[in-house]
């Protein structure tokens, strides 16, 4: 989670828009959306988690986003295409794989950490929930 909200430290924003109530930091946010993505939860369960454990605290947040927070930043990070920015720094300067061979063991780990399936319903909420677990999955192995 830490390292999650380094990354977006780097790559985002600090807030959506100048005139928001300034209660989280878009980093923030997208490190729970990371922990909500790697642990395969809920909007509901993710905010009950965080209420159980003090990993707000270590982020700096006051208080627990709710579910209609988290839901905004999601299609905020998406609509805004920052995911491509976290991909680009956490590839870096690497070369295109080349090899079917790591191509389908890198799909294999994603479908078998982060689940095969994928809850959005339009072609583009699709591309932009895999692309989403890519950065989670380049967390993870990071």
């Amino acid at each position: 989670m830490k390292l999650a909200h380094e990354l977006a430290l780097a790559i985002l924003p600090s807030f959506r828009s100048r005139f928001s109530r300034h209660d989280f930091t878009l980093a923030q946010l997208f490190a729970c959306l990371v922990l909500r993505e790697h642990m395969k939860l809920t909007y509901r369960r993710l905010v009950a988690l965080l209420k159980d454990n003090d990993w707000c605290e270590r982020l700096g947040m006051t208080r627990v986003p709710s579910t209609a927070t988290l839901c905004r930043a999601f299609e905020f990070l998406i609509a805004q295409r920052h995911l491509h920015d976290a991909l680009d720094v956490l590839i870096g300067s690497a070369k295109p794989y080349g090899q079917r061979a790591q191509v389908e063991t890198t799909l294999s780990m994603i479908k078998r950490n982060l689940g095969g399936y994928l809850r959005a319903r339009t072609s583009v909420g699709r591309e932009m929930e895999m692309m989403f677990k890519a950065v989670v999955h380049n967390l993870m192995v990071v």
